[in-house]
């Protein structure tokens, strides 16, 4: 489970992850409406429930989605930048 504050933002937020599995690393990524990279990073976590901040204040204004997957899982969220 995943849930993005907030959302609308001006690029940065924090993305709260609900039942982590056994994981080491979690991969983030960020893309533009046309599935162009804008942000991306890989993140140490911890089994269970944790908040991952992203800073990605130089975006410009409008609609991407945010990708966060592991071995276990992978989820993709809309991300409104105002």
């Amino acid at each position: 489970d995943v849930t993005i504050y907030p959302n609308p933002n001006n690029g940065v937020f924090t993305v709260y992850v609900n039942g982590l599995a056994n994981e080491n690393t979690t991969d983030v990524l960020l893309t533009d409406i046309t599935g162009r990279v804008v942000y991306k990073e890989r993140l140490d976590t911890h089994p269970g429930s944790g908040s991952l901040p992203i800073n990605a204040g130089n975006l410009e204004k409008g609609t991407y989605f945010i990708q966060i997957s592991n071995s276990q899982s992978n989820t993709t969220k809309k991300v409104i930048v105002q």
